[in-house]
């Protein structure tokens, strides 16, 4: 399986990206994974990598200030904006860049009327960390999500 990564300049600091999958003639839109924080890094999310093909890139980022990326002591870059435009300079630089600007309008809508067009997964058996706890269930559900919409 193809394996990249590198860094992304966000303002005065880089980002750290990890791209697993890819490569075929057509691609499917990538996952690009968000892990929780502040100062969680990607690792725990690590197992999504298994949604990886050669038609679908699984993108996974540390965000500023966890892991790999940058961790710079400036309390006041912690906004919910500064987060979302980090996300949306990720999102351009590795995504809607050539083959995959198809993926912008997806996004888009994901993006914006998320919340109340979501389904919500209940694991019946787990805390709040069902990707760890139901490992299997968890990626078979958010594998079946991705053929459904993407």
């Amino acid at each position: 399986m193809r394996e990249q990564e590198g860094f992304i300049p966000v303002g005065e600091y880089r980002v750290w990206y990890r791209i697993v999958g890819g490569g075929a003639d057509h691609e499917d839109i990538p996952l690009l994974t968000l892990h929780g924080g502040p100062g969680i890094p990607h690792d725990y999310i690590s197992d999504m990598a298994a949604l990886a093909s050669d038609t679908r890139r699984v993108i996974f980022y540390d965000q500023l200030g966890c892991g790999r990326s940058d961790q710079p002591n400036n309390p006041s870059l912690w906004t919910i904006e500064r987060t979302v435009a980090e996300i949306d300079t990720v999102r351009r630089a590795l995504i809607t860049s050539g083959r995959y600007d198809e993926s912008t309008p997806l996004l888009n809508e994901v993006l914006h009327n998320g919340i109340a067009g979501s389904e919500w997964v209940l694991f019946e058996q787990s805390s709040h960390m069902a990707h760890v706890e139901e490992r299997e269930l968890y990626l078979s559900t958010v594998k079946a999500f991705i053929e459904h919409c993407c």
